[in-house]
């Protein structure tokens, strides 16, 4: 097997200089992030999960413990080791946030000359890999990624996954055992950071087939089965904490989901505006005839493209293409997630797939310069190349200024989304949380609006209401609470509250002891201590 290097655009032996440009252009577009806040949506979670930073810590971690990973997703602990990591050496320097941040925008520097060297190895001429670097480096889609610390996990999955690629051309070059074995064990690296890694296996297939044998062979799948047998039992591993999965659509749903799903985030990729880290919720309706049409259309676009293919041999698009396509499986709703309910799209599923979708426009504007003048050719790849880096540079740097602070990111995502259900409902919960409960009631009221049926929503508005001192109002919408979900506690215990200041204490009592019944944190025996010292006290006066 033997991949040629043909560079049109720049001289041999420029890799690395070009490499160390693209990592200087990463941090100046990101480094203002570093003095952003956190943005504590699921980001606390993590670094909560990973406090204090010590060796009993480390040990919970690698512990498949259901309870704990429940809260975070899924199984990855060689995330949460990396965010622990940044946790101590934050509480060092005393600077919590910005060390997290910083880590992100290393990795995603790393990932960057990784991809370079990718499609270096793989033969593609320094022009074609600088291109496509720099398109993964700035492209506004990723700025998500890099700016949510939750998102680590996409970063380190990333790197081992590129890592892994990158080998296994090397292995194919040598076919030696120790290579092989390096192949795997970034593998497994990818996977403890994300499931979502199991795509690396169909890409070895792929990139077998279309670069560098030029054909399926049986040899192909058998090297790359223990990689697609060992992904799908960690699969069923990792996610065994997602119980939010029963809720996710049926099959045939999500078969309509994924064509409508590509289609969205090509349209991004292309047209990267009002960019979000939500966005309005769709529902699949198979009887409408109108769902059907992404899928006829994607598997005309498929037919078209391997019948073009057979005609003029487009390898290295066919693997741009099959790259883009198979990374987008995880998240392309064919198989279920958690939070399919709000996250049918999102920004940071691209975070990899990037990599396809500009090798495959870089190839076409290659095609185009090699069939005209070549001093002009020459200056089309350079007009696009700049074009592309500036523009996409200034993009991000606008859309990094969305992740500066919680209250920043939620009135942007709502704003570009006014009917995001989850996106109103968490800044709903922020603005609560801070205080700002007239704003937090507008949003709370919005957002039952869209979901009138939700329990925890009513519960929150009835317990806005008892901070504000009005009760007979929280007595209703803690009721309404109780009427959707009977087993709630919470609002139980919020009543037992509102009864004990209006002194009717036998009506506290028997709400406290339903609440306990129900799971929540009510005690009947210090709430009949209270009464009784209350009611000492008032005798006493």
């Amino acid at each position: 097997m033997t991949l040629r290097t043909d560079d049109a655009f720049l001289p041999k032996g420029k890799a690395w200089l070009a490499a160390a440009g693209l990592v200087i252009l990463i941090w100046l577009v990101f480094s203002p992030g570093l003095s952003h806040k956190l943005t504590h949506y699921d980001d606390s979670a993590w670094i909560d999960a990973v406090k204090p930073p010590h060796l009993t810590t480390l040990g919970s971690i690698l512990t498949y413990d259901r309870e704990r990973w429940a809260g975070l997703g899924y199984f990855a602990p060689l995330t949460a080791m990396s965010l622990m990591l940044d946790v101590w050496a934050g509480e060092y320097v005393g600077k919590e946030a910005p060390v997290l941040k910083a880590t992100n925008v290393l990795l995603h520097s790393l990932n960057c000359v990784l991809v370079l060297l990718l499609l270096r190895t793989l033969g593609f001429d320094l022009w074609i890999a600088f291109t496509v670097a720099a398109a993964f480096s700035v492209h506004p889609l990723q700025v998500s990624t890099i700016a949510w610390i939750a998102e680590r996990k996409n970063l380190l999955m990333s790197l081992f996954f590129l890592a892994a690629l990158i080998t296994h051309v090397r292995y194919r070059r040598d076919e030696t055992v120790h290579l092989y074995a390096a192949v795997f064990s970034l593998y497994l690296l990818s996977l403890l950071s994300k499931p979502s890694a199991v795509a690396l296996g169909p890409c070895l297939i792929a990139t077998d087939w279309f670069l560098i044998d030029r054909r399926l062979t049986a040899r192909s799948i058998v090297r790359a089965m223990p990689f697609v047998l060992v992904g799908l039992a960690w699969i069923l591993v990792a996610t065994g904490t997602e119980g939010e999965v029963r809720t996710a659509p049926p099959l045939l749903d999500r078969m309509l989901l994924a064509p409508y799903v590509i289609g969205f985030l090509v349209w991004k990729f292309f047209a990267p505006a009002d960019l979000s880290l939500f966005y309005s919720e769709t529902r699949v309706d198979a009887g409408l005839l109108v769902w059907w049409a992404p899928l006829v259309a994607f598997a005309a676009l498929a037919g078209a493209a391997l019948a073009i293919h057979r005609r003029h041999p487009a390898w290295r698009f066919l693997w741009a293409l099959s790259f883009y396509l198979i990374n987008l499986v995880p998240s392309s709703g064919l198989v279920p997630f958690r939070g399919m309910g709000h996250l049918y799209v999102a920004d940071h599923y691209q975070y990899l797939a990037v990599i396809g979708e500009a090798l495959a426009l870089s190839l076409t504007a290659a095609w185009i310069a090699d069939r005209i003048e070549a001093r002009a050719g020459l200056i089309l790849k350079a007009v696009f190349s700049c074009a592309m880096i500036a523009s996409w540079s200034l993009l991000s740097v606008q859309q990094l200024d969305m992740w500066k602070d919680a209250h920043t990111l939620w009135r942007t995502v709502t704003a570009r989304n006014p009917t995001s259900y989850i996106a109103i409902r968490n800044y709903a919960d922020w603005l609560d949380e801070e205080g700002l409960s007239p704003e937090a009631e507008k949003y709370y009221r919005r957002a039952l609006s869209i979901d009138p049926g939700s329990a925890k929503l009513w519960y929150n508005l009835g317990v806005l209401m008892m901070r504000q001192g009005r009760l007979n109002d929280a007595m209703d919408y803690l009721g309404k609470a109780l009427e959707i979900r009977p087993g709630f506690g919470d609002p139980h215990l919020a009543q037992a509250k509102i009864f004990f200041f209006r002194k009717d204490y036998q009506q506290a009592l028997a709400h406290c002891r339903i609440a306990q019944q129900l799971g929540a944190e009510c005690r009947p025996e210090e709430l009949d201590r209270e009464i009784e010292a209350r009611k000492s006290r008032e005798g006493n006066r």
